[in-house]
């Protein structure tokens, strides 16, 4: 049941977009050709939020590390500070996830 939820997900999102644009843009010019008190707002926040949620979701839904090492190398290669950017390299090469920077512990002892 889970993949025939995120393959609909998946297929509707791109009506998603166009819906809520249309909707949107119809509500924002009517509201300025007919002012009246600012109504829509509400409406337009609550689906701005989950809009961005079921979009958030799906771009993220696929993410791996073959993704997240060619979006590393992509920010790397468009860096403007290099040296910088092969620190964070050979730190992180060396250590694990969340060991670059060190313990609380560690720092503390380092001070004294």
């Amino acid at each position: 049941m889970g993949d025939n939820v995120l393959a609909l997900s998946r297929s509707f999102l791109p009506y998603h977009q166009r819906i809520y644009a249309c909707v949107m843009g119809v509500t924002i010019v009517s509201q300025f050709i007919w002012p009246t008190e600012w109504w829509f707002f509400w409406p337009l926040l609550i689906w701005t939020v989950i809009f961005t949620l079921h979009l958030m979701v799906m771009r993220t839904i696929d993410v791996d590390e073959d993704w997240v090492d060619e979006r590393s190398d992509k920010v790397a290669d468009n860096a403007f500070d290099f040296g910088q950017m092969e620190a964070i390299r050979k730190k992180a090469s060396r250590t694990g996830y969340g060991e670059a920077y060190g313990s609380v512990k560690e720092n503390d002892s380092q001070e004294k």
